[in-house]
């Protein structure tokens, strides 16, 4: 009887020894093939559509409004401004693809949605009839529309946002990571000099405008010169930050400027060329939403070339006549 019990006993004892070596297996093949994570792990890698917390992926409910992806940066800006004013005007619920670039800049706080090509895509589509006119019929197109809308055209008229302009500088507040290598570049440019320095921004658009037959004027130097003289009567320790895509040209048409401090930043990077101009106190632009969008958030002074585009040109008859839809009346226009 003894013995059949210890036989019983040690067999028993096998198979839980046995679960145990397949439970402890398990356990570790997990922790191989599943990296471990904590919240307050900082991630390293960029955030990739499959990245994206399920959380964040919102679901259509028939009263989403999303800006159209166009080209370049301050394309992108404009387009999701104009967005976010007009969604808070119709109480539409603004949406941003995971896979749209202006995410990588900003920290936007408009609903993630999953790639555009399967979202917004796919929405109802209402434009303005030009590209750079307010026009306020469009608050009724979007409010009648009892769909998801994806608004389609540049929308570049700061009358769409300025109601709520407070907000849209904090949705434009640049990302840690580019705005520190911006702060390094202004902080080594001043190094040994005194604190109480006045920036001033000044963007130079040439490279593609140069072939450009929609119709943009290029500025001359003689413009450049004369936004410095006036910046030169008003302010006083004045240092002037130069970013372009056409540096060659703003250095030769620079270089005669007197009694004047000038830097020219080269990074390679449009997002850190434009985090060095919103930084700046004041702002000297040239033509393109680039340069306007970094007056726009950089604040002081804005001074802009008053004859951007060709008359008679496509661009021309995007824009109002007196160009008050495009740049803020507050703004300083030069020739």
């Amino acid at each position: 009887m003894k013995n059949q019990i210890k036989r019983l006993f040690l067999g028993s004892l096998k198979k839980t020894l046995l679960a145990t070596v397949l439970l402890l297996s398990v356990v570790i093949v997990i922790n191989i093939i599943t990296p471990s994570w904590s919240p307050t792990q900082t991630r390293t890698v960029a955030m990739q559509p499959m990245d994206v917390p399920k959380e964040l992926l919102w679901k259509s409910d028939n009263n989403l409004l999303c800006p159209e992806k166009r080209r370049r940066l301050g394309n992108l800006m404009f387009e999701y401004a104009s967005a976010y004013g007009i969604a808070r005007e119709v109480d539409k619920t603004l949406v941003i693809p995971v896979d749209d670039t202006i995410r990588d800049v900003f920290k936007l706080t408009a609903h993630v949605i999953p790639e555009r090509s399967n979202t917004c895509l796919t929405f109802e589509q209402r434009w303005p009839e030009f590209g750079a006119v307010y026009d306020n019929r469009i608050y009724d197109e979007v409010n009648d529309t009892k769909q998801n809308i994806v608004l389609i055209s540049y929308f570049q008229s700061w009358k769409y946002f300025e109601k709520y302009k407070n907000y849209i500088k904090k949705e434009f507040t640049i990302k840690e990571n580019i705005a520190a290598q911006a702060h390094a570049i202004l902080q080594n440019i001043s190094r040994g000099l005194h604190n109480h320095l006045t920036f001033i921004g000044i963007h130079v658009r040439r490279g593609d405008l140069l072939f450009n037959e929609v119709g943009y004027n290029i500025v001359t130097g003689d413009y450049l010169r004369k936004a410095i003289g006036l910046f030169e009567s008003k302010y006083r320790d004045t240092i002037y930050i130069v970013c372009s895509d056409g540096m060659t040209w703003a250095r030769v048409e620079l270089s005669n400027v007197r009694n004047a401090k000038i830097e020219f930043v080269l990074t390679d990077k449009a997002e850190v060329d434009f985090a060095v101009l919103v930084a700046c106190n004041h702002t000297i632009m040239t033509v393109g939403t680039f340069g306007w969008w970094a007056g726009y958030l950089a604040g002081g002074d804005v001074i802009y070339y008053k004859y951007p585009v060709r008359n008679n040109s496509k661009l021309r008859e995007q824009l109002d006549s007196s160009f008050s839809d495009y740049f803020p009346s507050h703004w300083i226009g030069m020739g």
